[in-house]
């Protein structure tokens, strides 16, 4: 032991793992005192305690020794909190290094642990990790073991925001409903789930993995339920619709292959209301009406297919009327002379003062109801069937005489048969002249 410079005493072993011991059998407290008396470090020997007092400051690194403005101090400040501070930036405070070390954060049952064997932090149940001054939004898994509650103490004002991440929750064989959603706010009636979208992309996507589950999308109503179980919106912003595109488009490009396949099927097994006006489908327009304007349109791929077929019922109509086409006969038959596939009602006059100015039928197609008005009061016109279909079984390709205002009646029996009669302007009814 040495005095050095009158400063201080020099403690140097004259080996290596020399001991330095203050005591023997005996117990000794030793203390060492800082320039003020409230700051210094004891050890107490009875309670085998190393004990700093006051603001005194427990200092690791540091450029030099007892260089207390560098490296990293550890401070019992005012008594009531420790501050373990860097003093540069980006120094790092570890618990553990090679040798893996548990950290505990205890209170009573609930506490936070890191277990550094598995490089996780575990909140034991009912243990709250909370977010804000006034513990505004809280993370608690519950002690049955199985939930995991986010809240806030205040209610209806916080939010969970997702900023520039993508939120995936994946499931888990028998492990039940993966995402449940329960509203509770009756008072308000505000919107369960709202979805702000934007971009070409879908706002919802669902891609089914099973042919066999029950539906991509079922919608479970409440009992006695008397509003929609599914409302689409067009008001609030204005739906335009494009060609073949409506507020509800299926789409599809696979071929139909089982009896009684549809791409729109209504089953109703309970019983429809006397009187009422729909039960199963109900089309409604209430806006302003135009001219020409087709409520509902069946298109099928040709003049094979049935367009609409009643197997069971009655067909009523309180406000029927034939769509009425005008034609002109010419000397060819051609542009204005030529009748249209699926004309139900034909208003017909002539281009020339010529009898023989022709109207031209189109392919008779089983089932097809025709009107043909000649509405010319002077000229008689020649109404010709199509390639080899006849009339009232004359020639094929030829032409009944049809007098001025003279309505006639065609049915097509067959795919190359019409059968046509003629009614005079006092109702009498005759067969029209067979095809010539």
């Amino acid at each position: 032991m040495t005095w050095v410079n009158g400063v201080g005493f020099e403690i140097e072993a004259a080996a290596d793992d020399s001991i330095i011991k203050f005591g023997g059998t005996a117990h000794i407290d030793v203390v060492w005192y800082n320039k003020s008396s409230t700051n210094d470090m004891g050890w107490i020997a009875d309670t085998s305690t190393l004990q700093l007092s006051g603001a005194a400051i427990l200092s690791f690194g540091g450029a030099a020794i007892l260089t207390a403005d560098d490296g990293f101090h550890f401070a019992w400040d005012d008594g009531t909190t420790l501050n373990i501070d860097p003093t540069n930036a980006n120094d790092i405070f570890r618990i553990g290094e090679t040798t893996v070390a548990d950290f505990h954060l205890d209170g009573a049952a609930t506490d936070l642990i890191w277990n550094a064997s598995d490089n996780a932090l575990i909140a034991n149940d009912s243990t709250e990790i909370c977010f804000g001054t006034a513990l505004d939004v809280y993370m608690r898994w519950e002690n049955s073991g199985s939930t995991l509650d986010i809240g806030q103490t205040s209610d209806g004002t916080g939010s969970i925001d997702f900023i520039d991440i993508q939120a995936v929750f994946t499931g888990a064989d028998s492990a039940g409903t993966l995402l449940t959603l329960a509203s509770i706010d009756a008072s308000t009636n505000s919107d369960t789930f709202v979805i702000t979208h934007t971009g070409t992309g879908s706002a919802i996507k669902i891609t089914g993995a099973d042919t066999d589950h029950t539906a991509q999308i079922e919608l479970v109503g409440a009992a006695a339920q008397t509003t929609p179980y599914l409302w689409l919106d067009g008001d609030t912003a204005g739906f335009n619709g494009a060609d073949n595109i409506g507020m509800i488009t299926i789409a599809n490009d696979t071929p139909l292959i089982h009896n009684g396949a549809t791409l729109l099927s209504i089953d109703n097994s309970g019983q429809i209301k006397d009187g009422a006006e729909g039960g199963l489908a109900r089309f409604i327009n209430t806006g302003t009406a135009r001219a020409d304007a087709v409520v509902v349109e069946i298109a099928g791929k040709d003049s094979t297919e049935v367009g609409l077929n009643v197997s069971a019922g009655q067909v009523k109509a309180t406000a029927h009327r034939f769509i009425v086409t005008d034609r002109k006969a010419t000397n060819t038959g051609a542009t204005t002379g030529t009748i249209a596939q699926g004309t139900d009602f034909i208003q017909c006059d002539t281009t020339t003062a010529d009898d023989l100015d022709i109207v031209l039928l189109p392919t008779a197609v089983a089932g097809t109801v025709m009107y043909i008005l000649n509405d010319d009061a002077a000229q008689d016109f020649e109404l010709t069937a199509a390639a080899s279909d006849k009339i009232n079984g004359g020639s094929a390709a030829g032409a009944s005489t049809v007098g001025e205002g003279v309505l006639v009646r065609l049915v097509a029996v067959t795919n190359e048969l019409w059968i046509a009669t003629q009614f005079a302007a006092n109702g009498t009814e005759s067969a029209l002249d067979a095809s010539a």
